[in-house]
């Protein structure tokens, strides 16, 4: 593998580790530059992922977990970006949060339930 030239990880915050999001989680916590956070609404969900990976890697990764999106939007700072990865119907109010804040974003499809909020 090539050595990488960033002066830090890449800090990414992944919402919702379900069923698409638990694999986004696994990918991104290989990448040795990428400093992870996790999050799900769903109790203990994100710890539990966060513990699988731990256990998983060796790559030095020790993703933090929170359980409210609340708690990753409370310090951007400490993001680089956001990965969202919840189901459909609140895609719109996290791409919302994450445009006021300042922070790069991917979303999964679609982005809104209706076009009205896809437009927004």
């Amino acid at each position: 593998m090539a050595q990488s030239n960033l002066a830090h990880p890449v800090r990414i915050a992944l919402m919702g580790v379900g069923r698409i999001g638990v694999g986004h989680a696994a990918i991104l916590a290989a990448i040795p530059e990428v400093e992870l956070t996790v999050c799900d609404v769903v109790p203990d969900r994100a710890a539990t992922v966060a513990n699988d990976l731990n256990a998983e890697l060796s790559n030095g990764s020790s993703p933090v977990s929170y359980s409210t999106p609340d708690e990753v939007f409370a310090d951007t700072a400490k993001v680089d970006g956001i990965v969202i990865a919840t189901p459909t119907a609140t895609h719109e109010e996290l791409i919302l949060r994450c445009a006021e804040a300042g922070v790069p974003f991917f979303c999964e499809k679609p982005v809104a339930t209706d076009l009205e909020g896809t437009l927004r």
